[in-house]
């Protein structure tokens, strides 16, 4: 029986994120948890669609009381919560607030996924598709026809001359679609504890982060496996870009965000 596929759970700010697309998790195995102030009363009415089409996937929390960092404690209650319920769940925070990162940090070492995005749809999982692509059949090779002599041919030829039909060229094999070069890994193929380990070597404030993309396949490969692909560590790679935890240059420098 084939296991389950990991849960993950995405809690928006959203006194914080207010662009939230819930089209994108249709078909994935995602849960949002929306976090609203006391004060925000108004909500677009392309959300509220929304929010009636993917009733079973989303869950409003709205924060009782109004202050300073009052929505931002209901919010981190909630990620632990919902991390006893669900050990073996991915956490996502979509904040601009860089304080959630000591939550993130907590989560990853006690070898828990988690991550904070500034934006909604910068959520790896919900980049990738939830329906495989059909691959494209090669079209049918074209039926080889005989030439056929006319009767006035015929006639003109002597008993014992024969013509041979020419065959006609052998249709051409319909061109296979190349690959696609974009290599896409899923982060939650990589077992938790290795991931922590790689994400605290890159986390804010930690020494000796690697300065160039050579360097940072090498940390990759040591933290997660020297069997890792070529493939296998473009792809992450990519997933640290778009989660806006490194950005890359075009001369293959690495830089942080603050």
């Amino acid at each position: 029986m084939p296991a389950a596929p990991v849960t993950h759970y995405l809690f928006v700010d959203f006194e914080n994120v207010q662009s939230v697309n819930l089209d994108l998790i249709a078909g994935k195995p995602v849960m949002v948890i929306m976090v609203i102030g006391k004060d925000q009363t108004k909500v677009p009415l392309e959300l509220v669609e929304q929010l009636m089409t993917f009733s079973s996937q989303v869950r409003l929390v709205r924060t009782e009381v109004k202050g300073k960092n009052a929505l931002d404690f209901v919010l981190s209650a909630e990620v632990g919560a919902q991390g006893v319920a669900d050990p073996n769940g991915t956490f996502h925070i979509i904040s601009r607030d860089k304080g959630f990162d000591a939550l993130v940090a907590h989560f990853r070492g006690h070898d828990r996924s988690a991550a904070r995005h500034d934006a909604f749809v910068k959520v790896p999982i919900l980049s990738t598709s939830s329906t495989p692509a059909t691959p494209s059949r090669p079209a049918p090779p074209a039926p080889t026809t005989r030439a056929t002599p006319s009767p006035r041919a015929a006639a003109t030829k002597s008993p014992a001359t024969t013509t041979t039909a020419k065959k006609a060229p052998a249709s051409r094999k319909a061109a296979t679609p190349a690959p696609d070069p974009t290599p896409t890994l899923d982060f939650t193929a990589v077992p938790a504890a290795k991931l922590a380990r790689l994400m605290e070597r890159i986390a804010p404030g930690t020494l000796n982060r690697p300065k160039t993309t050579r360097a940072l396949r090498g940390l990759i490969k040591d933290k997660l496996g020297a069997n890792l692909s070529a493939s296998d560590i473009e792809g992450i790679l990519d997933q640290l870009t778009i989660d806006g935890s490194i950005s890359i240059a075009s001369n293959g420098a690495v830089s942080y965000p603050a």
